[in-house]
């Protein structure tokens, strides 16, 4: 399996060079892709991305607990934030 972590790491980046952050998060993906139907082999790839994919999400409040962060009202968002949750974004990086 092919694990794809890469990525440019800062918000800042993508606003201030936002043709540089397309160019390493997409063309980077794309290579990654790439390589992999190249091989000519079925390699899964396993994708992550950040949560600033969702936008602000200004109406989910976290708390640190032990190594990671949770929502507040966990006992409502057991199961991560809903798909149905609207999308706020306000930068390139997501």
């Amino acid at each position: 399996a092919i694990f794809h972590l890469a990525a440019q790491t800062a918000v800042t980046t993508s606003l201030a060079q936002p043709s540089e952050d397309f160019d390493i998060n997409l063309r980077g993906t794309f290579n990654v892709l790439e390589a992999a139907r190249r091989s000519g082999r079925r390699i899964p790839v396993i994708f992550a991305s950040t949560n600033k994919v969702y936008g602000g999400l200004p109406d989910v409040t976290v708390r640190e607990e032990d190594d990671r962060c949770v929502p507040c009202d966990a006992g409502i968002r057991a199961n991560g934030i809903d798909e149905a949750c609207g999308l706020d974004f306000c930068t390139p990086y997501g």
